[in-house]
C-alpha cells in the first residue's frame, strides 16, 4: 500500500511538471504556438493585390526552461514569369510564360531562449531573445501559360522541384498579455525579416 501511494505521488508530481515559466508567476507553460509573416512582402502584395506570404506556423515543446523543439510549416504564393526556349513549339524565339508559383517547407527546429525573468523591470521580464536552427524539406510548383498563341493555342508549362531546407534565425519576443505576445525574427529563412504573434499554454 505504501509503494502504491508513493507511485501516485510521483505521477502526480510529473503530471504537474512544466518547463517554461511565464512572466506571470502563477502560470507555467509547456507549449508555444506561433505564426509569422514576411515584412518584405506586405507592401508589394497590397499594391499588386496578388501573392501570399512567406507565411509560417510552428508548434514548440519546451524541454527545459530555455530550450524547445518544434515543427514549422512555411508557405508562399507569388507571381511567376519565365522566358524559356522550347524548340518543339518555336525554333526561333523563346516563349514567355506567366502564372504563379507555390512553395512549401517542412522543418524540425531547435530553439534556445535567453530570458530576463529575474529582472526587476516588468518590461525586461516580458522580453526574451532567442535563436533557432531548422532542417527539413521544401517543395515548389510553378505553373505558367504562354502570353501568345502558338500553333493556334496557348501553351502551358509546369515545373516541380524538391530540395533540402536549412534555416537559421534570431529573434525577440514580448509577452504583453498572459501567455500571449508578439515576436520579430531575422536571418536565413524563407523571408529575411518576419513578424508574428505567439501563444503559450
Amino acid at each position: 500500500m505504501r509503494k502504491i501511494l508513493c507511485l501516485i505521488l510521483i505521477f502526480h508530481g510529473l503530471s504537474k511538471t512544466s518547463y517554461s515559466q511565464s512572466i506571470f508567476r502563477d502560470t507555467l507553460v509547456n507549449y508555444r504556438v506561433a505564426t509569422t509573416y514576411s515584412l518584405f512582402s506586405i507592401r508589394e502584395q497590397l499594391r499588386d493585390k496578388e501573392g501570399f506570404g512567406p507565411w509560417g506556423i510552428e508548434a514548440q515543446r519546451f524541454i527545459t526552461d530555455n530550450f524547445s523543439l518544434g515543427l514549422q510549416y512555411n508557405f508562399q504564393k507569388r507571381p511567376y514569369s519565365a522566358t524559356i526556349w522550347d524548340l518543339a513549339i518555336d525554333q526561333n524565339n523563346p516563349i514567355k510564360y506567366i502564372g504563379s508559383a507555390r512553395e512549401s517547407q517542412f522543418l524540425i527546429k531547435g530553439n534556445y531562449y535567453l530570458t530576463f525573468k529575474d529582472a526587476e523591470s516588468r518590461v525586461l521580464q516580458s522580453f526574451k531573445i532567442y535563436g533557432s536552427i531548422g532542417l527539413g524539406a521544401g517543395f515548389s510548383r510553378s505553373f505558367g501559360v504562354s502570353d501568345s498563341l502558338y500553333n493556334g493555342a496557348f501553351q502551358e508549362k509546369e515545373l516541380k522541384n524538391q530540395y533540402f531546407v536549412a534555416q537559421l534565425t534570431v529573434g525577440a519576443e514580448y509577452e504583453f498579455l498572459r501567455n500571449f505576445g508578439v515576436h520579430l525574427e531575422a536571418g536565413y529563412a524563407l523571408s529575411w525579416l518576419q513578424f508574428g504573434v505567439f501563444y503559450k499554454f
